[in-house]
C-alpha cells in the first residue's frame, strides 16, 4: 500500500489545479524487463544455439514495443536491455576497467558485478566508440531520450579501486558527454539513499559531482532513490542541485517525505510498484493525484516506477504502464 497519509476523498471534494488538456507524466528511468523471447535467446546464445545477429534482431524489437509503450512520454528510455546492471558500461569506457565479482543488490535477490580498476579514468576514445551500443541503442541521437547512471555512493559501493574523487571524475565525464546531445535528461539512481548513513565525504563529492554537471549542462537532472525511507537524509537529498527528486512512496509517507519539499522542482514519483505483480488500482492513483497537491503542483510532478522495473516479468511491467496510462487520462480527461 502506498505509504501516504489515507483518507476517503472523492473527485468533487477537491478540484485539480490544473486544466483538462495537461496530463500527468511518466518516465521509465532504468533497466526494463526483458521480453520472455529475448532472456531465451540471450541462453540461446550463450549455448550456441543461436547466433548474435539473430538476437540482436530480438533485442530491436524488444526496443521497438517499448519505445511504443513510451508514445507521448516527455522523454523516452532505451530499455537497456543489454546491460547487464548500471554498473557494467564503465567496464568497456574506463581504463583497465574490468567487470569482477558479483555482490549482493542491497537487500534483493539480484546480484551486481563490481567493477574493478585501478584508479584510471575515462577512455575517451572507447566512450565514444561506445556511445551507441551502450547509451542509445537503436534510438536516434536527436530523439528525446532518458538515461540512466549509478549515483556517486551507489557507483563507489559496487567498485574497487576508485577513490570517491576518481569516482566522481568517472560519471561527470560520462554524463556532460551523454547530455551533450539535444533533447537528453538523466536520472542518477541511488538506493544507497536510506539503506546507510552516508558518509560527509560522499556527501561533499555528491553535491560536487552534480555542481559540475550542471555548471556545464542545462538538461534536465533528476536523482531518485528506491527501497528505504529519506527520513534521515532528507535535508541533504533535497539540497543537492538537481532539477528533480524520485521517492519510493511504499517506503515513504507523502506527508513526511514531502513537508520540506523544495519550490520548483520535479516530483519523479515511484507508485508504480516494481516489488509486486498487483496492479495499481484506479482510486489510489486518483487519491494520490489529489493528495500530491498539497506539496507540488500537478504540473511539477512525473510518474514512475518505485525501484528497478526488471524486477518484474516484461508482460507484468507492461500491464501496470498501460494501466497507469489509462487512469490518468481518465483522471484528466473525463
Amino acid at each position: 500500500m502506498l505509504l501516504y497519509e489515507y483518507t476517503y476523498l472523492h473527485l468533487s471534494e477537491k478540484l485539480f489545479k490544473t486544466s483538462k488538456e495537461d496530463r500527468l507524466n511518466i518516465l521509465l528511468p532504468g533497466q526494463y524487463p526483458r521480453s520472455e523471447a529475448l532472456i531465451a535467446a540471450t541462453r540461446d546464445v550463450e549455448r550456441h544455439r543461436m547466433t548474435d545477429e539473430e538476437v540482436a534482431q530480438i533485442r530491436a524489437d524488444d526496443m521497438v514495443q517499448f519505445k511504443n509503450l513510451q508514445e507521448g512520454f516527455p522523454y523516452t528510455s532505451t530499455g537497456l536491455f543489454h546491460w547487464q546492471d548500471l554498473m557494467r558500461p564503465f567496464a568497456s569506457v574506463v581504463e583497465s576497467a574490468r567487470p569482477g565479482g558479483l555482490q549482493r543488490f542491497f537487500e534483493t535477490n539480484t546480484f551486481w558485478r563490481v567493477l574493478e580498476g585501478n584508479g584510471k579514468g575515462i577512455d575517451e576514445e572507447a566512450l565514444e566508440q561506445g556511445l551507441d551500443g551502450w547509451f542509445f541503442g537503436d534510438a536516434s541521437r536527436g530523439t528525446n531520450l532518458l538515461f540512466t547512471l549509478p549515483f556517486l555512493p551507489l557507483f563507489h559501493s559496487f567498485s574497487n579501486g576508485f577513490t570517491l574523487e576518481q569516482s566522481a571524475a568517472i560519471l561527470e565525464k560520462v554524463a556532460i558527454r551523454l547530455l551533450s546531445f539535444p533533447n537528453k535528461a538523466l536520472c542518477f539512481f541511488e538506493p544507497t539513499i536510506g539503506f546507510r548513513p552516508l558518509k560527509e565525504e560522499e556527501k561533499r563529492w555528491s553535491y560536487r559531482l552534480l555542481e559540475k554537471i550542471r555548471t556545464e549542462c542545462k538538461a534536465p537532472l533528476f536523482l531518485y532513490q528506491s527501497f528505504y525511507s529519506i527520513e534521515a537524509e532528507r535535508e541533504f537529498f533535497f539540497s543537492l542541485p538537481v532539477d528533480g527528486f524520485g521517492i519510493d512512496f511504499y517506503a515513504n509517507s507523502l506527508k513526511d517525505s514531502l513537508s520540506h519539499f523544495p519550490s520548483g522542482k520535479k516530483l519523479l514519483a515511484g507508485i508504480i510498484s516494481t516489488e509486486t505483480t498487483h496492479i495499481e488500482t484506479e482510486n489510489s492513483v486518483r487519491e494520490f493525484t489529489l493528495l500530491v497537491q498539497d506539496y507540488v503542483s500537478l504540473d511539477q510532478l512525473l510518474v514512475c516506477p518505485s525501484g528497478p522495473a526488471e524486477f518484474l516479468p516484461r508482460n507484468v511491467m507492461d500491464q501496470k504502464v498501460e494501466n497507469m496510462k489509462e487512469i490518468l487520462h481518465e483522471v484528466y480527461h473525463a
